[in-house]
């Protein structure tokens, strides 16, 4: 599992955008080169507890942020458009554990701010492994009246965790919970050998002896020997106090 902060800051200029009683916000997909192998994104979830975006600053009146049907739904539809998804691999999910939209200063001068984390996962089962997570608080710094200024600052945060979480997992495929099955083999008696490292052969006719236990001995030093001593002594007088 991996933990990235993100954060940067743009200043924008003037221009103009009527304004309703609620702001929906507008995600326009674009395209961010990333090809998903060996996985895919199936699912967004929302785990929040404050189900509210927040607030945006629309012709220097201050608005209640919203998706047109569901950030779940809308950031799925996003993805799905932005980037290349190969369903026949391993599924990953997209848990959304924070996202907050919030203006600080006035219609002539002011900062938009998103404040979220995310984190993907495999769940098999009903059983979460967390594989990568990502938060920050990007900041667009805002002159005037700019239109989509957190439809901006959405895309490019989503857009650079995407491409973080991509290339974690080009390097990562092979760990255990992006497994999809577990093969076990039986090894018939013939292929038996004595140099097969620390795997331990067994058939109904084959009988186990002490060389099929034997290992490297260990030589551990000073520290380690302090620490095992320790241990041992723990043990024991846990065992006394009962």
């Amino acid at each position: 599992m991996k933990k990235i902060l993100l954060f940067w800051a743009i200043l924008l200029t003037t221009t103009l955008r009527l304004f309703s009683a609620e702001y929906k916000l507008n995600l326009r997909t674009e395209q961010w080169n990333i090809n998903q192998k060996g996985y895919f994104l199936s699912e967004i979830r929302d785990v929040r507890t404050d189900k509210s975006i927040g607030k945006v600053m629309i012709q220097g009146n201050l608005m209640d942020a919203s998706f047109p049907a569901s950030i779940t739904e809308d950031l799925y539809q996003l993805v799905k458009s932005s980037i290349s998804l190969d369903t026949t691999s391993v599924p990953i999910i997209m848990e959304i554990q924070t996202f907050k939209l919030s203006v600080k200063g006035n219609a002539a001068k002011h900062q938009d701010i998103l404040d979220f984390s995310i984190r993907f996962i495999r769940d098999i089962d009903g059983e979460i492994f967390e594989l990568f997570k990502l938060n920050g608080k990007p900041q667009m710094n805002v002159q005037g009246n700019i239109p989509e200024v957190a439809e901006k600052n959405i895309l490019a945060a989503l857009k650079l965790s995407f491409q973080n979480f991509d290339g974690w997992m080009k390097d990562n495929l092979n760990i255990p919970p992006m497994a999809t099955s577990v093969e076990i083999k039986f090894i018939p008696n013939e292929i038996l050998k004595t140099d097969r490292g620390d795997t331990l052969i067994w058939g109904t006719d084959y009988k186990l002896n002490w060389n099929d236990f034997k290992g490297p001995v260990p030589h551990p030093t000073s520290q380690q020997r302090v620490i095992a001593c320790s241990t041992i002594k723990q043990g024991l007088k846990s065992q006394m106090a009962r």
